[in-house]
Parts: structure tokens; C-alpha cells; sequence
């Protein structure tokens, strides 16, 4: 198919305002990130804390972006019993508007309407097809 090879660097800054999911603490935090669907991140587990600062990233090289889903996961992670207690969830479709987003704010869908913020860098760069 056509199109520009590109490459799409995702960085995780940190979250603000993490609800308490756990009586004992503060939540244990971390961020999934998925592409298409497909996970491509996972950050660490930052532990009792409600603003979790995660500063990591990845690169993805992808071939038409445009219209590509890109969804942000934040859970809990409970060691028990056993089950990650979701926070919410961001998405993006990207597009031409979304080339260059430095440190944007993306409020997180979830059941408690806390208002929860990842923050997050999605810069493009296209790379030439070799």
C-alpha cells in the first residue's frame, strides 16, 4: 500500500488526580498503551501514589497512521486478589492534527468522574522509505 513509512514516538508523562481504589493507600498506578488494538507499552507500577510521574516512552513505526486508534490504559495494580482495577481510559484517533502534541492533557473515561489527567507527548516524524 502507499504512504509514508513514520515513525510515532509516545511518552507517558504522569497522571494527576488517581482516585483511591484501595482501602489501605493510594492507588498503584500504571499505563498500558495500545495501538490498533495491539498493546505496545506498559509502563511501571508506581507505587501509593495519586500523581504518578512515569516519564517513559516508545517508539512506533507505522505505515497510514491516519485513522489509527490509540488507546491509553490506566489501571491499579492489585497484587490481590489478583486482579488490576481499572481507572480509565483515553483515546485518541490520529490524524494530521495530532503530529505534534507536546505534554497534552487527555481526561481519562471513568466510572467515578474523578478528573483524572494523563498526560502525555505523541510526536511524528516520517522516515524516509529506504
Amino acid at each position: 500500500s502507499s504512504g509514508i513509512n513514520a515513525e510515532y514516538g509516545v511518552h507517558i508523562h504522569c497522571v494527576t488526580g488517581v482516585p483511591k481504589k484501595d482501602d489501605s493507600s493510594k492507588s498503584d498506578p500504571f499505563v498500558t498503551v495500545y495501538y490498533e488494538g495491539k498493546q505496545i507499552m506498559k509502563t511501571s507500577v508506581v507505587s501509593n501514589s495519586a500523581n504518578p510521574i512515569f516519564n517513559e516512552r516508545v517508539e512506533v513505526l507505522t505505515h497510514d497512521f491516519s485513522g489509527s486508534q490509540l488507546v491509553f490504559k490506566v489501571d491499579d495494580n492489585d497484587i490481590w486478589p489478583n486482579s488490576d482495577d481499572p481507572i480509565g481510559t483515553a483515546q485518541l484517533t490520529l490524524g494530521p492534527e495530532t503530529v505534534r502534541m507536546v505534554n497534552k492533557g487527555f481526561k481519562l473515561d471513568n466510572k467515578d468522574s474523578s478528573n483524572t489527567i494523563l498526560h502525555a507527548s505523541i510526536v511524528f516524524r516520517s522516515v524516509p522509505l529506504v
